[in-house]
């Protein structure tokens, strides 16, 4: 069941490492993440082990930012809750919009 507080949460995180990833500042993006970590899209999941591989697949991320021309990068929380049984774990999905140096903004995206 979707719940008010993790939600904010939840958005803290994603507006924070949104900034962090965009501006190549890994070290902050770390600040908010766990290890492991679950990446998941309609097409695929990710799960990242270790602060090495993490590291890669977001300096990767951020290559792929850059190179696409971002300049910006929002992810707006659509649904979230604590994982029942653990009150430092929320579960949530959230939309991914972007708009590029020319303007023009991508289809938003779920993950």
């Amino acid at each position: 069941m979707p719940d008010p507080a993790a939600r904010k949460i939840y958005q803290a995180n994603l507006d924070a490492v949104s900034a962090s990833v965009l501006s190549g500042d890994l070290r902050a993006a770390f600040d908010h993440l766990a290890i492991p970590n679950l990446m998941a899209t309609r097409d695929c999941e990710i799960v990242t082990a270790s602060a090495d591989l993490l590291t890669l697949v977001l300096e990767d991320h951020h290559r792929q930012l850059v190179d696409r021309g971002v300049v910006e990068y929002r992810r707006l929380c659509t649904e979230a809750a604590f994982v029942p049984g653990m009150q430092d774990m929320i579960a949530g999905r959230h939309d991914t919009h972007m708009v590029l140096k020319d303007g023009s903004r991508p289809a938003p995206y779920s993950s």
